[in-house]
């Protein structure tokens, strides 16, 4: 039995493999010299070499179509999270910015001491 996939590959199933749960593809874009590789399906009989691929190929673009939109999720609560984040740094200068003159050299200087506090 023979299904033709579209372009120039085809799908080459004999009795004996599809029993086997065995899907060869052969010719893809150089002919049939090309060479073929087996693929595991599932054990099923009455169903075209086609219809079995095809039904692959849909099961893995919903897992991909899933997968990308979970990515999607984890982007948009990432922006999210800097937003919020960028938020609460111009919240701090503003309030940085306002402070009196001597309370920004205090903060200043209590920093230092962190700093060469740390090191000791």
């Amino acid at each position: 039995m023979q299904g033709h996939l579209g372009g120039s590959g085809t799908a080459i199933c004999n009795p004996r493999d599809l029993a086997n749960g065995v899907l060869q593809l052969g010719g893809w874009e150089r002919g049939p010299a090309a060479g073929t590789c087996s693929l595991p399906l599932p054990h099923v009989r009455g169903i075209t070499c086609r219809a079995q691929l095809l039904e692959g190929m849909d099961s893995t673009i919903s897992a991909l179509a899933a997968e990308t939109k979970s990515v999607h999720l984890d982007i948009a609560g990432f922006q999210s999270r800097m937003k919020g984040l960028e938020q609460r740094v111009t919240t701090m200068e503003d309030h940085l910015n306002t402070m009196p003159e001597r309370d920004q050299e205090l903060l200043f200087l209590r920093s230092k001491l962190i700093d060469f506090e740390d090191r000791s």
